[in-house]
């Protein structure tokens, strides 16, 4: 019964939730990618926070099961209460029901959000599977040159894959940088050292944690669209925050962005590929 109850609280308390970083968002220029980053991510924790403590709040304030009272007045007062505890007990009865079918609910939506996150994870291993250090060596001492600029840990390995859509940073515990294999033909050195250095600001920025975050978010708290929304706008600014740093840092905006462009391109002809269509059927 707590928890269907906390779920129901929730639906108004995630609303005013949204509603709240909604406006916040509005009033803050999308330039400012950085603070509107920093919003989101409070409201979706908040979320979370709000909904813990609801089940923890409504679980002490449930009455106890039976109480012990005197004997020579229990008799008088049963006898004088008994019809309106009748109503109250049918009462009480449904809207149990209804909480405890709710509850029911919510385990099985967690349960197959579940799968969706172990369904990431496992093409997450995929495609670090299906890549390789293959490519010219002066790109792996470009990427070193780039972590040390930004003091990240010499482990952090560039990969290429011919399956990836676009580059991306792969990994929760040790993340790897990902570019696909065309994108070395097609870009060129400056546009591809501007595009390293982006996923290696996501890495600096530990957004591949704050990733992991989200997906366990998700899983929870499925059931309100505000979860959803709040999580599209972190991933939106996300990409902007990283992207305003790697202008900051080589301040190339023009190449930076015909980078952006190319890439976008590879993306829809890769989409388009019989070979990717065939294995996104798998």
């Amino acid at each position: 019964g707590v928890l269907g109850w906390a779920i129901i609280h929730f639906l108004w308390q995630g609303a005013l939730i949204g509603v709240v970083a909604g406006l916040i968002l509005s009033l803050t220029p999308s330039r400012m990618a950085a603070f509107r980053y920093v919003i989101t991510c409070v409201a979706l924790a908040l979320c979370v926070v709000t909904f813990m403590v609801t089940i923890v709040q409504l679980g002490q304030r449930m009455p106890p099961v039976a109480t012990v009272v005197d004997a020579s007045s229990a008799g008088t007062e049963l006898l004088e209460s008994t019809a309106v505890m009748a109503v109250s007990q049918e009462t009480k009865a449904g809207t149990s029901n209804l909480a405890g079918l709710i509850a029911i609910a919510w385990t099985l939506g967690v349960a197959l959000m579940g799968l969706r996150l172990i369904g990431q994870w496992r093409t997450t291993i995929r495609l670090r599977t299906g890549a390789n250090e293959t490519i010219d060596p002066r790109w792996h001492a470009m990427f070193d040159r780039l972590k040390a600029r930004l003091g990240l840990s010499e482990g952090i390995r560039l990969l290429v894959s011919g399956i990836a859509e676009t580059p991306m940073v792969l990994g929760w515990i040790r993340p790897v940088v990902m570019i696909p294999t065309a994108a070395f033909s097609t870009l060129t050195d400056d546009e591809l050292k501007l595009v390293l250095l982006h996923e290696l600001n996501h890495i600096r920025r530990m957004d591949h944690l704050i990733n992991l975050l989200q997906g366990t978010t998700e899983c929870l708290l499925f059931f309100h669209p505000v979860t959803w929304w709040l999580s599209n706008q972190i991933r939106n600014e996300r990409e902007l925050c990283c992207d305003d740093l790697t202008i900051q840092t080589m301040n190339q905006p023009r190449i930076f962005a015909r980078a952006l462009f190319k890439l976008e391109t590879l993306r829809l002809e890769h989409n388009k590929s019989p070979l990717n269509t065939a294995i996104h059927a798998t």
